[in-house]
C-alpha cells in the first residue's frame, strides 16, 4: 500500500492535511483525542447555562476536526465505487464494536471510518441547534455525548489502522460498549453498597450516615466513569446532593426537622440507589449477562450430581455478571460451599428473567434524556 508524505506538521486541534499515511492518520487521531480529553464535561453540570453555552464551540470544534480525520482514512482506503455496508446494529457504537473485531481489508477500514463520520456529523447538528436551549442539561448532554462519539470514533479507527497496517497499537484503550455498561454497574453496585449496606439509620446516626451519601457521591462524581453514566442519573445525583448538603447545613443549626426528616431523606437516597442500578436493562448487558449465565448452566449441567459441592473456577466465571442478581452474588461472594445444584436453580431463574424481559434500547452515554437513548450508563 503507497503512502504520500506530508511535508507540513500539523498542530494538535487544527485540521489536518488531504492526503496522508497510515503512521500521520495516527497522529492525528492522538491530537485530537487530547483535544477532546482536555475538555471536562462534568465542570459544567454545576454552572450557570451561559457558561454551558461556550462550552458548545469547543466541542463542536473537536469534532470538526475528527469528522475530518474520518474523511481523510476513507478517502485513503476506500476502493472506487464502492459504498458501506449498511450498519447490522441499531447503535453506531456496537455496530463499531463488531467492524473493529473484524478488519480484514483497507475497505473494512474504510467502512469503519465512514460509520464514524456519519456519526460525528449528526452530533455536529445536534451541536449547533443547542445554543439556542435554556436547558442546561440538554446542551450538557448533546455536548458530552459529542466528546464519547468522538472518543469512540477514534479510539475504533486508531485500533483498526493499527491492525491493518501491523502497526503497534499505544493508543486510547479501546473499550467496547458492553465493557463500559459493566463498568458502570460495577461502579454504581460499589455506590450502593456503601451507603447501603448498614441498614437503614436510626436516629442516632442517621447524620452521620447521610454525610457518607453525599461524601460518596462527591466520589462517584470525581470518577472516571462518570461521564459515561446516564444524564438522567447524573441530573438524579447532583439533585439529591444539594438536598443532602442543605440538610446537613440545616441539621448543623438544629433546623433540619429531626432524625425522622433525616430518615425520609435516608429513604429517598434508597431510592435513588435503585434507579441506578437500572442500569441493568441496557440491552447489551442483558444481552451479555444471558451469554454468561447460559454457558456457565450448560457446564454445571454436564456435572449430573447437583449436590457436588461447585468448582471456584465456576463461580468466577460470574464474576463479568456481578451486579445483575442480588441472590446470584450472594451466592458468588459466600464464604462457605456452594452445591451445583445451589447456583444451577438461581442461575436458572435469572435466565428466565433475563430471556423474557422487556428490550430496552441500548443506552448511548449522554446521548440523550431519556432511558432508550440516554448515556451509557
Amino acid at each position: 500500500m503507497s503512502t504520500v508524505v506530508v511535508e507540513e506538521s500539523t498542530a494538535a486541534g487544527s485540521a489536518p492535511p488531504r492526503v496522508v499515511p497510515p503512521r500521520d492518520f495516527l497522529r492525528f487521531i492522538c491530537a485530537s483525542l487530547a483535544q477532546v480529553e482536555a475538555i471536562s464535561i462534568a465542570n459544567y453540570e454545576e454552572a450557570e447555562i451561559d457558561a454551558c453555552r461556550g462550552l458548545v464551540p469547543r466541542v463542536a470544534a473537536a469534532v470538526e476536526v475528527a469528522t475530518e480525520i474520518m474523511g481523510l482514512v476513507v478517502n485513503y482506503y476506500e476502493a472506487p465505487g464502492t459504498h458501506p455496508a449498511p450498519c447490522a446494529e441499531a447503535k453506531v457504537g456496537l455496530e463499531m464494536d463488531r467492524r473493529v473485531a473484524s478488519i480484514r481489508s483497507a475497505q473494512d477500514v474504510a467502512d469503519l471510518a465512514f460509520i464514524g463520520r456519519l456519526a460525528l456529523r449528526d452530533r455536529r447538528e445536534a451541536l449547533a441547534a443547542s445554543v439556542a436551549s435554556a436547558d442546561k442539561w440538554e446542551i450538557i448532554s448533546i455536548a458530552g455525548s459529542a466528546c464519547r462519539e468522538v472518543r469512540k470514533s477514534l479510539g475504533a479507527l486508531e485500533l483498526a489502522v493499527c491492525g491493518f497496517e501491523g502497526l503497534p497499537y499505544t493508543g486510547s484503550d479501546y473499550q467496547s460498549e458492553v465493557a463500559t455498561s459493566r463498568e458502570v454497574r460495577r461502579t454504581y453496585v460499589t455506590f450502593c453498597a456503601d451507603i447501603l449496606g448498614s441498614g437503614e439509620p436510626g436516629p442516632d446516626d442517621v447524620v452521620k450516615r447521610v454525610r457518607v451519601a453525599a461524601t460518596s457521591i462527591v466520589k462517584l462524581t470525581g470518577r472516571a466513569i462518570y461521564p459515561a453514566m446516564r444524564v438522567d442519573d447524573r441530573i438524579l445525583l447532583r439533585t439529591l446532593h444539594a438536598r443532602l448538603m442543605e440538610w446537613l447545613r440545616a441539621a448543623a443549626q438544629g433546623a433540619a426537622g429531626g432524625a425522622q426528616a433525616g430518615q425520609r431523606l435516608w429513604r429517598d437516597i434508597a431510592s435513588a440507589a435503585e434507579i441506578l442500578l437500572g442500569v441493568n436493562n441496557r440491552a447489551e448487558l442483558r444481552e451479555h449477562d444471558l451469554a454468561v449465565v447460559s454457558d456457565v448452566i450448560t457446564r454445571l449441567e454436564a456435572v449430573g450430581d447437583p449436590a457436588q459441592p461447585l468448582p471456584p473456577a465456576e463461580l468466577e466465571r460470574l464474576l463479568p455478571v456481578s451486579g445483575r442478581d442480588r441472590e446470584l452474588d450472594a451466592l458468588r461472594l459466600r464464604t462457605g460451599p456452594v452445591t451445583v445444584g445451589e447456583l444451577l436453580a438461581v442461575l436458572r431463574d435469572v435466565r428466565q428473567r433475563l430471556a423474557h424481559a422487556p428490550t430496552a434500547a441500548p443506552a448511548a452515554a449522554g446521548s440523550g434524556r431519556s432511558l432508550s437513548d440516554g448515556d451509557v450508563l
